[in-house]
């Protein structure tokens, strides 16, 4: 019922919520609950975030595993739902193997003194990703540091879906890039 509720409430707005039983037997009776407000979850995460010290980190295509059709990884940054990233056929997967996708960072890195958030997108199709794990780090020395304890299930949804980074260290990116 969650991805249902974030499916159709509005971003910024407040609701009541109330849920009601309708019994017929052994007599006729409306139960009701009583009444709560709730608000879309995703507007308390935005709401939480201090807007004034966070920037973008704008990233760009390095490397990935392998895609299918035209729907060539690179494709995740664009903000259009006409670009897609699929990921190869189970069937390329050998057993145990996990399809990854590798970023660079195109600012200066002395300008991040911290990651908070990790923002994004499915398009709400068969294709969508259902579990991700996010790591910072070098491709030239392969040593990789998890931003998240736990791993990451993205709803089903077009809506940009924000996840926190539960541990950071600035020494991860503070090699030459």
């Amino acid at each position: 019922m969650q991805t249902q509720l974030l499916d159709v409430l509005k971003f910024n707005e407040s609701y009541v919520c109330r849920v009601e039983y309708h019994m017929r037997a052994p007599m006729h009776a409306v139960l009701r609950s009583n009444e709560q407000p709730i608000r879309n979850v995703k507007n308390d995460l935005y709401n939480n975030l201090d807007l004034r010290q966070l920037c973008k980190v704008k990233l760009e295509y390095h490397s990935h595993r392998k895609h299918v059709l035209t729907r060539h990884a690179k494709n995740v940054l664009f903000t259009s739902d006409g670009k897609q990233y699929w990921s190869a056929f189970n069937a390329d997967f050998k057993p145990d193997e996990r399809d990854w996708i590798i970023f660079k960072m195109m600012q200066q890195t002395a300008k991040i003194q911290s990651v908070k958030k990790i923002v994004f997108k499915n398009y709400k199709s068969n294709q969508d990703v259902k579990e991700m794990m996010v790591y910072i780090g070098d491709v030239r020395t392969k040593q990789w540091h998890r931003l998240t304890t736990d791993v990451i299930q993205p709803q089903s949804s077009k809506e940009l879906q924000y996840f926190d980074v539960q541990q950071f260290d600035p020494k991860w990116i503070d090699q030459e890039q």
